[in-house]
C-alpha cells in the first residue's frame, strides 16, 4: 500500500495521521484513496492503539490451609492482535519486579466483556519473609499490523508473611519452656529442637495463636544439657499450610537433677528364713524433687538408726545394717538376703537420682523364720582310691537346703565292724563343714561300718546314713613250688606235677615248655617251642603232642594278687618210638574167589603168624598210633607209592591219583583184615602206617591178585 509522505528539516517523513477540517472542527482521516487506470487504490492507512475499556484488576484466593493464588482479571481491548499478562511483586510497592513464571498469553474477551481471570500460584519463594508483600496483575494489548501497543496495571494488594519472632526459655532438670511473641499474621508456629551437640533436629511440633498460646513446653530431656530450640510462624490455620517465616533461635541448658521425694508404703512379702522381699511406691515428683531412677534398699535390726555413711557403691554394711543394695532402675520389689533365721529386720528404702539421694524411709518390723534341722546326706560311699591295709575313705553330699530345712554347718560320723547304728545323744566325731572323712588306725583284711549326720544350730538331720567298707588284707604273695618232678613219659607227653609252696596261697600257677634252657621271659606266648599255660589251682599239668625221644624243660611259678613266685624247672625226656614189622602175605591162598565175584583178602602181622583164610584170624597190633591201609589199582600198571592217602571210606569211593583211581580202605589196630571188594581189583596192597611225629610208615610189595 503506497503511503503519504511529507518532506520535513530536508527528511521525508512518513505520515501516520491525516486531518481535515469539517465544519470548523479538525478530524483525523482514517483512509486515502486514489484511482489509477480505473481503479482504486489504497495510499493511506491510519495507525490504531489498543485500548481497554476498564482497568485490569488482581486479586487473591483467601483459604488459609492452601497456597494462596493470584488472580488477574482482563478486560475487553480495541483495535488488539494479542493480549499478554504479567504478575509482578514488590516489598515497597514501588518498585516492581516480574514474577518468574508467572506470565502468558491471555484470550481477549469479547466486546465489552469481562470474562477471562489469569491465575498464578504463589510459591513460598514469591513471598518474602518479615514484611508486606505486594503484588499487581499487569496485561498489554498489542496491533500486530501497526506496531502499537497499549499496558495497563492493576492496584496492588498486599499478602502479609510471618514476622521474625523474639524468644525467651525457661528450664528446670527435665523440660525447658519456649516463650515466644505473637506475631498477628501466622495462623501456626512451628517448633524443632536438640542437643546443641547433635546435628539432627527433631521432627516438627505446632502451637495455635491465641491470647495464651505463646510458649511450648520441652519435657523427658536430660538433665545438665544444653539443648537449642528453634520457632517460625506459619501462615495457614492448619499444621503446615500457607507460608512461613524465618527461625528464631533460642538456647537453654537443663538444670541439674533435683533430689527426689523418698519413697512409701514400704511392705514385706516371700519372708523366708534368711530373705524375704521389700516393696515400696515410688516417689512423686513435686517442683522441688524430680524423679527416682533408682533406690537403695537394705535391712537392718533398728528402725531408727541410719546408715553412719554415705551409700556410694553396692556392698555398703556396718554392724547394724546387711548389705546396702544400690539398684539403678526403677523397680519397686526387690530381695533382701542372707540374712539370720528367727530374726527381726526393718526395711529400709531410698530413692535416688543425679542429683542425689533422698532421706531414709523405713517400714515395719518383719522376722525371718526359724531354722530348722537340716535334711539327711546323700551318695554317701566308700572311696576305692584311697583304701589301705589300716584306713578307709568316706565321701559323701551334703542334703540341699530348703525353705523348711537350713544348710547342714557340720557333720556327726561314728563306725565300728558290727553294722551298729548309733544311739543319738552319744559322743561322735566331727567332720566340720567338709563332705569326707578318712578312718584311719583300722586292722587289715576287716569290713568297718560307718554312720553319718548333719547338722546345724538347730540339731541333727532325721536319719543316719550308713555304709561300708573293708580295708585291704596284708600283702602275702606265694613262695616257690616244692617237690616239682616230671614223669611217666610216653612217646609224645609226660606228667608235670609239684606241690604247693611256703608263703600265700595261689590262685593260679603258670607253667612254660621248651627244648631250650632258656627260661621264657614274658607270659601267654606260644611259639613251637616256647609258650606257657595257665593250670589254675591243680598242682600238675599234663603235655601231649610232643616228639619222641627228645628233651624238654618245664617251669612252674605260683601267683595271687599280691605277686608271683620264683620259677622252678624240671627236666623230662619223651619215649622212643617201637620198631614195627611190615606185613607180609601168608600164601596166595589166602586170596579166594567167591561165586558172587568178590574177592576175599587176608594178609598177616609180618613173622608173626599165619592167617587161615576160613577161620579170620589175624595178627593184633599192639602199638596204638599204628593203622593198616588196604590199596587196589584196576589197572595193569603197578600204581607208585606217591599219591597214597589215608582216608576211611566204603569200597564204591574212588579217589584219583596220578589218573589212576586208589580205592583203599582204613582200618586202625586190632580190627579185622578181612576184605570184601566187588570191583575184581587186579592189584592189591597192605601197609601198615604210622603217624607219630617222626612220620614212618611201612607197606608190603604189590601183590597181583585176580
Amino acid at each position: 500500500m503506497p503511503s503519504i509522505w511529507r518532506k520535513t528539516g530536508g527528511s521525508w517523513v512518513k505520515l501516520k495521521t491525516v486531518y481535515r477540517k469539517t465544519g470548523g472542527s479538525w478530524q483525523s482521516v482514517k483512509r486515502v484513496w486514489r484511482k489509477t487506470a480505473g481503479a482504486w487504490q489504497l495510499v493511506f492507512l491510519q495507525a490504531l492503539t489498543p485500548s481497554i475499556q476498564t482497568k485490569v484488576t488482581i486479586s487473591a484466593s483467601t483459604s488459609a490451609t492452601q497456597t494462596r493464588t493470584l488472580v488477574g482479571r482482563v478486560y475487553f481491548w480495541s483495535n488488539a492482535t494479542g493480549v499478554t499478562y504479567q504478575f509482578a511483586k514488590s516489598i515497597n510497592d514501588i518498585s516492581y519486579t516480574n514474577i518468574t513464571g508467572a506470565s502468558g498469553t491471555s484470550t481477549n474477551p469479547s466486546s465489552g466483556g469481562s470474562n477471562t481471570n489469569d491465575q498464578y500460584f504463589l510459591s513460598q519463594s514469591d513471598l518474602t519473609p518479615n514484611t508486606t508483600n505486594y503484588y499487581k496483575y499487569i496485561s498489554k494489548a498489542v496491533n500486530s499490523t501497526f506496531g502499537t501497543e497499549q499496558t495497563s496495571s492493576s492496584d496492588s494488594i498486599a499478602i502479609e508473611a510471618p514476622r521474625d519472632l523474639s524468644l525467651s526459655a525457661t528450664k528446670t532438670s527435665k523440660t525447658v519452656t519456649v516463650n515466644f511473641t505473637n506475631d498477628t499474621y501466622s495462623g501456626r508456629y512451628e517448633y524443632q529442637y536438640k542437643k546443641t551437640a547433635d546435628t539432627a533436629w527433631s521432627s516438627s511440633f505446632y502451637v495455635a495463636p491465641g491470647a495464651t498460646e505463646t510458649s511450648f513446653t520441652v519435657s523427658s530431656l536430660d538433665s545438665s544439657t544444653n539443648y537449642s530450640f528453634q520457632v517460625r510462624g506459619w501462615t495457614g490455620t492448619a499444621n503446615g499450610y500457607g507460608y512461613y517465616g524465618n527461625w528464631a533461635t533460642v538456647s537453654a541448658t537443663t538444670n541439674a537433677p533435683a533430689v527426689p521425694n523418698p519413697p512409701t508404703n514400704i511392705t514385706y512379702n516371700t519372708i523366708l528364713k534368711d530373705s524375704y522381699f521389700i516393696q515400696w511406691t515410688s516417689p512423686v515428683t513435686d517442683a522441688t524433687h524430680d524423679a527416682a531412677t533408682g533406690f537403695d534398699f537394705g535391712s537392718s535390726s533398728s528402725n531408727t538408726t541410719q546408715p553412719a555413711t554415705e551409700v556410694t557403691a553396692a556392698g555398703v554394711s556396718n554392724t547394724q545394717w546387711k548389705t546396702i543394695t544400690i539398684v539403678d532402675r526403677p523397680n519397686n520389689n526387690e530381695l533382701i538376703s542372707s540374712l539370720a533365721a528367727g530374726t527381726t529386720y526393718y526395711g529400709w528404702v531410698r530413692s535416688r537420682n543425679a542429683g542425689g539421694v533422698s532421706a531414709w524411709a523405713v517400714g515395719a518390723a518383719v522376722t525371718t523364720t526359724a531354722l530348722k534341722p537340716p535334711n539327711n546326706i546323700t551318695g554317701l560311699a566308700k572311696d576305692t582310691t584311697v583304701d589301705s591295709e589300716t584306713s578307709l575313705k568316706f565321701t559323701w553330699t551334703a542334703g540341699a537346703a530348703t525353705s523348711t530345712n537350713g544348710a547342714a554347718t557340720s557333720f556327726m560320723y561314728s563306725y565300728n565292724t558290727s553294722n551298729t547304728a548309733p544311739t543319738d545323744g552319744g559322743t561322735y566325731e566331727t567332720a566340720d563343714s567338709t563332705t569326707n572323712v578318712t578312718l584311719t588306725g583300722l586292722t587289715a583284711n576287716t569290713t568297718y561300718f560307718i554312720f553319718i549326720k548333719a547338722k546345724n544350730a538347730d540339731g541333727l538331720s532325721s536319719t543316719w546314713v550308713s555304709a561300708s567298707g573293708k580295708t585291704k588284707a596284708t600283702a602275702n604273695p606265694p613262695g616257690p613250688v616244692a617237690t616239682a618232678s616230671a614223669g611217666n613219659a610216653s612217646q609224645s607227653g609226660f606228667r608235670f606235677s609239684w606241690t604247693q609252696g611256703t608263703g600265700g596261697n595261689p590262685t593260679t600257677y603258670l607253667i612254660a615248655l621248651s627244648t631250650s634252657t632258656t627260661e621264657p621271659t614274658s607270659e601267654n606266648i606260644f611259639s613251637y617251642d616256647n609258650f606257657y599255660y595257665e593250670s589254675g589251682t591243680g598242682t600238675n599239668y599234663t603235655f601231649s603232642g610232643l616228639s619222641s625221644s627228645t628233651t624238654y624243660y618245664c617251669w612252674v611259678k605260683a601267683r595271687n594278687a599280691d605277686g608271683t613266685s620264683t620259677s622252678v624247672r624240671r627236666t623230662a625226656t619223651t619215649a622212643a618210638a617201637p620198631t614195627v614189622g611190615a606185613p607180609s602175605w601168608t600164601s596166595a591162598t589166602n586170596f579166594q574167589r567167591v561165586t558172587s565175584g568178590t574177592a576175599n583178602f587176608r594178609w598177616g602181622w609180618g613173622n608173626t603168624g599165619t592167617l587161615s583164610p576160613t577161620t579170620g584170624t589175624y595178627t593184633t597190633m599192639t602199638r596204638n598210633g599204628m593203622f593198616w591201609e588196604f590199596y587196589t589199582s584196576l589197572t595193569g600198571t603197578t600204581p607208585s607209592n606217591s599219591g597214597y592217602k589215608s582216608q576211611t571210606t566204603t569200597n564204591d569211593n574212588r579217589v584219583a591219583v596220578n589218573g589212576t583211581n586208589f580205592p583203599y580202605l582204613l582200618w586202625s589196630a586190632g580190627t579185622s583184615p578181612d576184605v570184601t571188594y566187588s570191583a575184581n581189583p587186579r592189584y592189591v596192597r597192605v601197609q601198615a602206617d604210622s603217624y607219630d611225629y617222626e612220620g614212618k610208615f611201612w607197606q608190603s610189595a604189590w601183590t597181583a591178585r585176580i
